[in-house]
């Protein structure tokens, strides 16, 4: 992570470092490039490439989509943290219903995915309609 930060940033990488990311590259994809690629190239090649990696081990543990409340160890959270760092972006989390694989962005208020929510609100209309009127 290190080296893709400092790849992407001001700093840059020096040619040891540069060969390093290359080879985590290489590990990662499978091959190595045939054209001359930059630090930063290389690095954002690398980026989607380990958070997928990332996914699969934490899909693997049955821990993603995070889900609210659930209890995990520090192997897993470093994993969430490193994913967050390396797409700049909130995981995603499981919605709520027993049963459902949809997600949800990460918000304080939400606990289930669009088609939940709407079939608990059309639910709730149901049955507001089928109380009988009060006298």
């Amino acid at each position: 992570m290190r080296l893709v930060r400092n790849a992407l940033g001001s700093r840059g990488l020096t040619p040891p470092e540069k060969a390093e990311l290359l080879g985590l590259y290489a590990d990662a994809a499978g091959f190595r490039p045939r054209v001359p690629l930059s630090a930063a190239e290389i690095a954002e090649r690398l980026r989607p490439l380990v958070a997928a990696q990332i996914e699969a081990e934490l899909t693997a543990t049955r821990s993603w989509p995070l889900q609210r409340g659930a209890l995990r160890g520090v192997f897993t959270r470093a994993l969430v943290s490193l994913w967050a760092d390396l797409t700049d972006a909130a995981p995603p989390l499981q919605c709520a219903t027993a049963g459902c694989s949809g997600t949800l962005p990460p918000t304080r208020n939400r606990h289930y995915c669009e088609t939940c929510q709407a079939d608990r609100r059309r639910d709730a209309v149901r049955r507001s309609r089928a109380r009988p009127p009060k006298a």
